[in-house]
């Protein structure tokens, strides 16, 4: 009994040091913070000010401290803008302070380590992506390139809306639409469409929802930080699980299609997809630059993910 007396008496010290330390540091940083709640719970913050509606409690702050207030949610630093004037400063003047996203705990497993566009740091490779985006990728000529994709997809949806009204039946446009969209997707980006069955870009399609679901998630190891190593909401799993399965998808698309380009040749008749123009953009040498291989399948990932999560 006096053993484990002796070891709580050693915890209790040990982590109440620990909070002395870091409050200490935290001082000694001299954070310019903007005003906020006076009073920072211990583990949750300021959260206990905001049990209203978060707009509406958030505007309440601002009433009492002003147009840019602070507050902390968890071990979370949140500066928050109430008026045109503070948005304008943080929005526009001071862009580039504010532009990098926070690096949450499912957006990093799952878009390969922040390889993409989105959630990728600010600086020299971000800027490299953009300029691949907007000569390359989406580009005028990109997109004419694609344009008889979606006539013949028009000409398709348009044959079923016939064939469907002449048996005198009752057109269901939503579903209709969704599926020839979603077959100029796919055959843009994957040079492939749907058979209406469970093929790939169903499964795909499946995939995609789950990594929306996790990216929108509440994760308490990223609110908590102290939390974040314990994993205990299972999110730590599951964001592995899907990554897998998105890996194992888009390597397989990248090797087909590598397996056509050896086979056909780089100068084919074949139309070229979004996979092919990255695998061009991947072999690309000479530039202090290089897309990744990672970045490539990131990219892919979040244009495919743009339009299966939203329709």
């Amino acid at each position: 009994m006096l053993d484990i007396q002796g070891y709580l008496v050693l915890f209790l010290l040990w982590f109440v040091s620990i909070i002395l330390i870091k409050s200490i540091l935290k001082k000694s940083q001299c954070l310019r913070l903007p005003p906020g709640p006076p009073i920072s719970f211990p583990l949750v913050g300021h959260a206990p000010y905001l049990r209203s509606l978060l707009h509406q409690a958030l505007y309440k702050l601002s009433l009492r401290h002003g147009p840019l207030i602070h507050v902390m949610i968890g071990s979370k630093h949140v500066v928050v803008a109430s008026s045109a004037e503070s948005a304008k400063q943080i929005l526009k003047t001071s862009e580039e302070a504010f532009c990098n996203r926070p690096l949450m705990i499912a957006s990093e497993s799952l878009t390969y380590g922040a390889a993409d566009y989105f959630f990728i740091p600010y600086g020299t490779y971000w800027r490299f992506l953009k300029k691949l985006c907007m000569t390359e990728l989406l580009s005028g000529k990109t997109l004419e390139h694609f344009v008889s994709i979606r006539e013949s997809e028009i000409e398709a949806f348009l044959r079923t809306i016939l064939q469907i009204s002449t048996a005198g039946k009752a057109v269901e446009m939503r579903p209709e639409l969704i599926r020839h969209t979603n077959n100029i997707i796919t055959r843009m980006i994957m040079g492939k469409k749907s058979n209406g069955g469970d093929d790939e870009v169903a499964q795909l399609r499946k995939v995609v929802r789950e990594v929306g679901e996790l990216l929108g998630a509440f994760n308490l190891g990223d609110v908590f930080g102290f939390m974040r190593p314990f994993d205990l909401q299972g999110f730590g799993k599951k964001n592995m699980d899907t990554h897998h399965r998105v890996d194992m998808m888009m390597e397989k698309v990248l090797k087909e299609h590598e397996e056509a380009r050896a086979k056909e040749g780089k100068h084919s008749d074949r139309k070229k997809d979004l996979f092919d123009i990255l695998l061009d953009l991947i072999e690309v040498e000479g530039t202090d630059n290089k897309l990744t291989r990672e970045s490539a399948k990131a990219f892919a990932l979040v244009c495919v993910f743009f339009f299966f999560f939203f329709f």
